[in-house]
């Protein structure tokens, strides 16, 4: 819910964290939930424009290349936690101080995929 997730970010940001969301919805979806949460930036797939028209095709897609935003911009910091329910961000566990997998409690799937990663406590709900 969206109330837990600003809870969180703000005991992140009190604790002196800086919270950005990395993600592969469009980036004006993504913008509208950082400004909700209090976020203090964000990254995001993009859609491709020519002549200020939507051409349907993605300019930018962060599935599964999370990893380069990971190295791009958060390398040098030591302490960054990687919250995630997407499989293809298992690339990475190991760029990180802290991976957690979110998964529904009954999906067995989610569960063993995650569970043969060397990662934090996983975040389960349902």
């Amino acid at each position: 819910p969206i109330m837990t997730t600003q809870s969180y970010v703000k005991e992140q940001q009190d604790l002196g964290a800086a919270v950005y969301l990395v993600s592969s919805s469009l980036d004006f979806v993504v913008a509208e939930i950082a400004d909700q949460l209090g976020a203090d930036g964000w990254f995001a797939s993009e859609m491709k424009f020519q002549e200020d028209v939507c051409t349907g095709e993605l300019k930018t897609d962060l599935t599964g290349h999370k990893d380069q935003i990971v190295l791009s911009n958060f390398r040098e910091q030591s302490d960054v936690e990687f919250i995630s329910d997407n499989f293809s961000d298992a690339n990475c566990i190991n760029l990180v101080a802290s991976f957690r997998p979110v998964y529904k409690r009954r999906d067995i799937r989610a569960k063993s995929f995650w569970l043969g990663k060397p990662t934090g406590v996983p975040i389960t709900y349902g």
